[in-house]
């Protein structure tokens, strides 16, 4: 309305626009046509949701089914199956560890169920036995336990400020506890066989001295290596920390060279077979030069002398010009060699003490 309160005249335009608004029936019917089709998809939607879940929960059922049956299928193979019985148990390596302590840690028996068998338990159990070092255990099907043992052997008694110890091939001393296992603690000299106190013995060579122990597996691998020296040696005595001498049990002394113990006991093993020398009553062997050795006599056997000429018989391996050269025991003149040997046994005799014998006429510093 204008400002006299007239009706503004109705144009053409107008009326045009008038014509192509919807009425309000139309649009409340489209409204209607639209919450029909929102309430089909909804209805479409959930119906897959709901074929797709019954599909998941049958597929879900059957797979537990199946698992199910296949775990009591199982359990039922398990419980009906036959056990695997143990035929034989092989142990190897065991010298001096007793076989019945072996066969304790097994746990098992022949007859009994292989795999109830456990490997790791079975060989920690050998590892803390006495003069066990080191072990394995093995499983072979169908029925085979294979048990294969390293030992600590005492490969010597060492005697060292009047008491004794065992000591194994390196040297280190015996425990206590695997002394009391093999009922050795009374530390005197003794053998140990093969397979056990019971069993072949063979005798623990002594070692007498400080520092024997450090030399130990060395010495006593050259001493087993000569059987014909073997027989004859009482102890092996340490000389000032490193060389040794031969105690032998005629109470001859054998004063072996340092770092050349095998080439003189060689040596010494040609002169036994050629002219029994340590059979002989002799003091002293001294036998720290390669090519030659010096004889010691007691006073009461000087008038029964061995031969120098016998003494210093060619050495395997020597030098021949060192042996062509007169020895310094040797005397020049053999009219007057018989008269002036017990003198000079005598005088010998004076001078040695027990295990520190007088230095050669080289000139070598006693040892």
């Amino acid at each position: 309305m204008n400002q006299q309160g007239q009706q503004p005249p109705t144009t053409s335009t107008s009326r045009a626009h008038d014509h192509l608004r919807p009425s309000r029936l139309n649009l409340l019917w489209w409204r209607i046509q639209q919450q029909r089709r929102a309430f089909v998809l909804s209805g479409v939607l959930l119906a897959v949701l709901a074929v797709l879940g019954l599909f998941i929960h049958h597929v879900a059922l059957r797979g537990w089914h199946h698992h199910a049956l296949a775990g009591h299928n199982l359990n039922h193979g398990l419980g009906s199956y036959s056990p695997i019985p143990v035929k034989r148990i092989v142990v190897r390596g065991q010298a001096i560890t007793p076989l019945p302590a072996i066969m304790g840690c097994l746990h098992t028996h022949e007859g009994a169920d292989m795999l109830a068998f456990s490997v790791e338990e079975a060989r920690h159990c050998i590892d803390g036995l006495p003069f066990v070092a080191h072990t394995v255990v093995e499983r072979h099907l169908p029925g085979t336990i294979i048990v294969t043992v390293t030992e600590h052997h005492p490969v010597a008694l060492w005697q060292f400020k009047h008491h004794y110890r065992y000591i194994n091939e390196d040297g280190a001393l015996i425990s206590e506890r695997d002394l009391h296992a093999l009922h050795l603690h009374d530390l005197t000299p003794r053998t140990l066989g093969d397979n056990g106190p019971a069993g072949p013995s063979v005798p623990l060579p002594l070692l007498v001295g400080a520092g024997a122990n450090d030399d130990a597996g060395h010495i006593v691998q050259v001493l087993a290596a000569h059987p014909t020296i073997n027989q004859h040696v009482r102890a092996l005595v340490r000389v000032g920390q490193r060389r040794w001498n031969l105690e032998l049990r005629s109470g001859t002394v054998v004063m072996l060279p340092e770092g050349h113990e095998d080439a003189a006991m060689a040596r010494l093993e040609l002169y036994q077979k050629r002219m029994a020398l340590l059979d002989r009553p002799l003091k002293r062997v001294d036998m720290r030069l390669p090519d030659r050795m010096v004889l010691g006599l007691p006073p009461q056997t000087a008038a029964q002398a061995i031969d120098p000429a016998e003494a210093t018989a060619p050495v395997p391996g020597a030098n021949p010009a060192s042996r062509s050269k007169p020895s310094s025991h040797r005397d020049p003149k053999p009219s007057a060699r018989a008269s002036a040997q017990p003198n000079q046994a005598k005088m010998a005799h004076k001078q040695e003490k027990p295990h520190h014998p007088a230095p050669p006429a080289t000139g070598e510093a006693p040892q």
